[in-house]
C-alpha cells in the first residue's frame, strides 16, 4: 500500500482587522470574517464567545469541526492548559456532529460538547486579550487547506504573533497507518499563551511540538490505532541552523525531509507520519511568500515577527 491522499492548496487571506484590539470578542469577530473570504473553510454557527467552522459542502471531509472559543471553561480545557476569560481556545472534533451545549454555559458539565462524537477538548491559542497593551490582538489572518485550516493573531505594535493549526495536519507514511482511506490523522498544534518564538525550530517543546507545561505550545491528535483516544504527541527536535530536516551528502546534494511526528503509546515511541504539507524554513518573516519562477505562490511563511526573518513554518503546495 501507499498514502494516497490528495495534495492540498494552501491560500493565504488578507489581514482582517478586529474592531476593538483589546476587546475578544471582536477578535472573533475578525476571525468570524477572515474564514469565509477563504473557499475551503466557512463559519458553521456562532454566538458571543464561540464560533464553530467547518469545511465547506463537497470537501473531502465534510464532518470536521473546529471550534474558536473566548473562555473556555475549565471542564473543556484539556490538561494541562487552564481557563481565562479573554484567552481565545481552539478545539477539533474531526466527525462533527451536534452540540448538545452551549460551548460556554452548557460546557461546564459537559466536557465534551458533541456528545457521543470526538471532540479534543480546548487549548490556548492566544493570551488574555483584555490583560494590556502587549497581548491585544490587531490583526487576523489564516492559511487553509480542504482539509486543515491556521489561523494566526498579531499584536502590531510588540510584533508577536500567537495562533493554532487543526485539521488532518499528519500525513502517514501509509493509508493503513492512518483512519479511513486515505488514511488521515486529525489533530491541532497552538502557540498557547506564548507568542510564537524565533527559534522554535531549535526545540521539541517549542511551536509545532508539545510542551507538559500549562498554556505553552501543545501538540495533540487522534491516534490512528484508537481513534476516540486523543492524546498528545513528540516532534523530531530539528535543532538550529541547517541541519535535519535538512540533510547534505558529501557530493553537496541537499535533501530536504519533513518533520517527523511521535506518538508516545507508554510502551515506546512509534512514528505517526510527519507534518502534513508543512516544512521548517528558517529566515523568513510571518506572512513571507515564496514563489516558483512563474511567480506562482509555492509557500506561505508564519513565524514569530512579520519585521524580521526567524525561524517558519512553511506551508507548501506540494
Amino acid at each position: 500500500m501507499a498514502y494516497t491522499g490528495p495534495t492540498l492548496t494552501w491560500t493565504m487571506s488578507s489581514l482582517s482587522v478586529p474592531a476593538t484590539p483589546a476587546d475578544a470578542q471582536t477578535v472573533l469577530t475578525a476571525i468570524s470574517a477572515s474564514v469565509t473570504a477563504t473557499s475551503t473553510w466557512e463559519v458553521r454557527s456562532e454566538a458571543t464567545g464561540w464560533i464553530q467552522l467547518g469545511t465547506v459542502a463537497g470537501s473531502a471531509t465534510p464532518n470536521q469541526r473546529v471550534m474558536i472559543i473566548r473562555g473556555a471553561t475549565s471542564n473543556t480545557c484539556v490538561s494541562p492548559d487552564t481557563t481565562d476569560a479573554d484567552t481565545l481556545f481552539i478545539g477539533i472534533a474531526p466527525d462533527g456532529g451536534t452540540l448538545i451545549a452551549d460551548p460556554l454555559g452548557g460546557a461546564t458539565t459537559t466536557a465534551n460538547m458533541y456528545g457521543s462524537d470526538r471532540f479534543s477538548g480546548c487549548w490556548k491559542m492566544s493570551e488574555d486579550i483584555a490583560e494590556n497593551s502587549g497581548h491585544y490582538i490587531d490583526q487576523v489572518f489564516t492559511i487553509s487547506s480542504a482539509e486543515s485550516i491556521g489561523i494566526f493573531l498579531r499584536n502590531s505594535g510588540a510584533d508577536d504573533w500567537w495562533g493554532a493549526v487543526a485539521g488532518a495536519i499528519i500525513q502517514p507514511p501509509d493509508d493503513f497507518d492512518g483512519e479511513g482511506t486515505p488514511g488521515r490523522i486529525y489533530g491541532m498544534f497552538t502557540s498557547g499563551d506564548t507568542n510564537i518564538p524565533t527559534t522554535f525550530w531549535g526545540s521539541a517543546t517549542a511551536f509545532t511540538g508539545h510542551s507538559t507545561y500549562a498554556n505553552n505550545s501543545h501538540h495533540g491528535v487522534f491516534r490512528p490505532l484508537s481513534t476516540g483516544s486523543f492524546a498528545t504527541i513528540s516532534r523530531q527536535d530539528v535543532g538550529t541552523g541547517e541541519v535535519q530536516p535538512k540533510q547534505k551528502t558529501a557530493r553537496g546534494t541537499e535533501v530536504s525531509t519533513p518533520v517527523l511526528i511521535f506518538e508516545n503509546s507508554g510502551n515506546g515511541y512509534y512514528l505517526l507520519g510527519f507534518l502534513r504539507q508543512m516544512q521548517k524554513l528558517q529566515d523568513h518573516a510571518c506572512r513571507d511568500i515564496i514563489q516558483n519562477g512563474s511567480s506562482v505562490d509555492q509557500v506561505y511563511c508564519v513565524s514569530a515577527g512579520t519585521n524580521a526573518d526567524s525561524d517558519a513554518l512553511g506551508f507548501t503546495q506540494s
